[in-house]
């Protein structure tokens, strides 16, 4: 990667540009998190570890804050690994209703989504600089969930029956 002469200013968690763009870091939580948030303009809505989110709310909050007076397009995108508190809504909105890589339209929302699996070699940069991390990671947690790290697998589950009070 080239530098690109970003400035980081620690008090406003924020990366400036020499061309006046801006990259901010913000605290979200729950959805009154979002909250703090409304009337805000951005072009981009970039989410990590979208799926320490039980519910998709704080999100999707976020998503009205998408939205440019001159016309830039505006996109949002999330990344999550398998097996965390959200496993179960992004399945939902993301890999079931269509083939991976195939854009689809949310029939509730009219969002256009689409579903990117990946695998943890898809990232040679980290394995090439940090060799014992897949051997820390088999080391990390049960079998299934370390099988969905590796594999990027969205349809792995815990071993045993588990019974789900909303079901009754």
């Amino acid at each position: 990667l080239q530098p690109v002469g970003a400035v980081w200013r620690a008090s406003r968690y924020t990366w400036t540009f020499p061309w006046g763009g801006w990259l901010k870091m913000r605290y979200l939580q729950a959805d009154r998190d979002a909250s703090r948030y409304q009337g805000h303009s951005y072009n981009d809505l970039l989410v990590d570890e979208a799926g320490n989110f039980p519910d998709p709310a704080p999100l999707d909050k976020l998503v009205a804050t998408l939205r440019d007076k001159h016309g830039v397009p505006c996109r949002q995108a999330m990344s999550a690994n398998p097996g965390g508190p959200g496993h179960e809504w992004l399945v939902n909105r993301y890999s079931k209703p269509a083939k991976p890589g195939v854009p689809f339209i949310d029939p509730t929302t009219g969002a256009q989504r689409v579903y990117i699996p990946s695998l943890l070699t898809d990232n040679p940069a980290l394995l090439l600089r940090d060799p014992k991390y897949i051997e820390r990671l088999r080391r990390s947690g049960p079998a299934w969930l370390v099988k969905a790290w590796l594999m990027g697998d969205w349809s792995a589950h815990p071993e045993g029956n588990i019974v789900k009070l909303e079901w009754f």
